[in-house]
């Protein structure tokens, strides 16, 4: 689940729940462990060294609990944070297929503060950091519950200059064969398959998010 990568040069870290986590099922796949999107973006920009700090179910608080020791610790020269799915998920009862949104856990100012926080200690130390939003959760309630988050993210970028790669919007916009080619066919929870990491990666190759993961 958390996992790092050794080398010379920079080191990109990212901070996450189980969409970032470093997850046995990729195996299943075709793909290997360690081809996660903070290995493939690492990758791409050319960092030496990742650090790929996912925890399944994690909240945005508890993702900043551990910033300082699981991130900063390691003096990245970029940070990459994606966070809000297990907020909405403490807004919720039930299970799926039959979810309700109550609206009785994490709001979205306490979430926004959270990703806030850790991108001011980032910056702080001198390193770049982008945020991201999550991929979809492909199912009601989430779908109609985002937009607040998303303005969150949008805000948290605006105040602070850090970048923002809105991986959310994008796949939203695809066919529902298109987003079915990045999820896996097995996982009712929306986690994304290999080929949803290397959208990801895809998404940070384009010239509109040229600023994102740079190697300072």
């Amino acid at each position: 689940m958390f996992s790092i990568g050794r080398g010379s040069n920079k080191t990109l870290a990212i901070i996450g729940d189980s969409l970032t986590a470093d997850r046995n099922w990729l195996v299943s796949d075709g793909a290997t462990p360690n081809q996660t999107y903070p290995v493939l973006i690492a990758k791409l920009r050319g960092f030496g060294s990742w650090i790929n700090a996912g925890i399944p179910g994690n909240t945005a608080a508890q993702m900043d609990a551990r910033f300082d020791a699981d991130i900063l610790a390691h003096q990245p020269n970029h940070v990459g944070i994606m966070a809000f799915t297990n907020d909405q998920t403490t807004n919720c009862s039930g299970s799926y297929p039959s979810i309700t949104w109550t609206g009785a856990g994490t709001s979205v100012a306490s979430t926004k503060a959270s990703i806030k926080a850790m991108v001011q200690r980032a910056q702080a130390r001198g390193a770049g950091v982008t945020i991201m939003s999550p991929p979809p959760q492909r199912y009601e309630p989430y779908l109609s519950h985002t937009s607040a988050y998303l303005t969150a993210l949008s805000e948290i970028a605006s105040e602070t200059g850090c970048q923002y790669m809105d991986i959310y919007s994008r796949v939203n916009g695809l066919t529902t064969a298109q987003q079915n080619a990045l999820y896996i066919s097995t996982d009712q929870l929306g986690h994304w398959s290999y080929a949803g990491h290397a959208y990801a990666r895809d998404m940070a190759a384009e010239a509109g998010n040229a600023a994102c993961f740079l190697p300072l």
